[in-house]
């Protein structure tokens, strides 16, 4: 019985081998010819693969000219904008003892100064990020063929008002000092013929810290007698972004580390405490946004386990 035990212990640790497994592309198609130049490198997910290594060339890869790409990434699709011209590009699944074989695909862009059907890649911030800082950086990929860039931001949604005057430049990044508030921002590229069509995201800038946490139960010098305890507590003001917050129970009012009998990030204002220990047990709050922001310990409560 040992030995069946063993053999199913070392088994765990072995990885399928992918040598045998083939990746199915879902786009772009093989062959394609395109005057678009912003494309989604996209496939279907291999079984037991941990990773996958995304390679473009230029032309192809019997004669490599350029790379304008070589990465590893664990996620299944990506975008990317090229220039006008031939490639090719491969895609393989790896996990740490084996990969399958590369899928090898032709690619064609061709050169359309008009940039109408075209997109410009947003990369920072990422959709829906916060931001504790005033000056945020915006960045995205060059676009072939625009002169230069129209950097939009409004207020709330796309359909409101402009934050700032649109921006134009010929880099790819630009920094903008912002008021604290929810925006809408996005990027086209223009030349002297068109524009490109604009994708958006929405940033917030939050520049303050979540409100004092009041704790609520159980009540001060409370005795507890059942396990478990239900802590809550409230934020007496909803802050702009979203709120998580670090709980701290401990033996000593000072919350010393070897005090410390537990310690969560929580997303609620409720939490299930159970423990062993017997005793005084003081307990306390701090809230955290998105953002970064911390606010202020809430007041300390302590209660006697029986």
């Amino acid at each position: 019985m040992l030995f069946v035990a063993a053999m199913w212990s070392c088994d765990d640790f072995f990885e399928d081998d992918l040598s045998e497994e083939s990746i199915e592309v879902i786009s772009p198609l093989d062959d394609l010819m395109t005057t678009k130049t912003t494309l989604t490198f996209w496939w279907n997910p291999v079984n037991d693969a941990t990773h996958y290594r995304l390679l473009i060339v230029s032309p192809n890869f019997d004669t490599i000219l350029s790379n304008p790409l070589d990465t590893n990434l664990t996620s299944t699709k990506f975008i990317m904008s090229l220039n006008p011209g031939r490639y090719n590009w491969s895609v393989m699944a790896l996990n740490s003892s084996s990969q399958t074989q590369p899928q090898v695909q032709q690619l064609t862009i061709l050169d359309d100064p008009d940039l109408a059907d075209q997109e410009v890649v947003l990369i920072a911030p990422s959709n829906n990020a916060a931001s504790a800082n005033e000056l945020v950086n915006f960045q995205w990929h060059k676009l072939p063929n625009a002169m230069y860039y129209r950097l939009v931001i409004k207020r709330d949604t796309w359909e409101g008002d402009l934050a700032i005057p649109e921006q134009e430049t010929s880099l790819t990044s630009l920094s903008v000092e912002l008021e604290e508030g929810k925006y809408m921002w996005g990027v086209q590229g223009v030349n002297e013929e068109s524009q490109s069509k604009m994708l958006s995201r929405t940033l917030f800038v939050d520049l303050t810290p979540p409100a004092k946490p009041v704790l609520k139960s159980p009540a001060l010098n409370d005795v507890v007698t059942d396990m478990p305890v239900d802590l809550e507590w409230e934020h007496s003001a909803p802050d702009l972004t979203t709120v998580y917050d670090s709980l701290f129970i401990a033996s000593d009012q000072n919350f010393t580390a070897e005090s410390i009998i537990q310690s969560e990030k929580v997303l609620t204002t409720t939490y299930s405490f159970s423990t062993e220990y017997k005793g005084k047990v003081y307990w306390r709050v701090k809230s955290i946004d998105k953002a970064g922001n911390k606010g202020e310990f809430s007041d300390i409560f302590n209660f006697t386990i029986e």
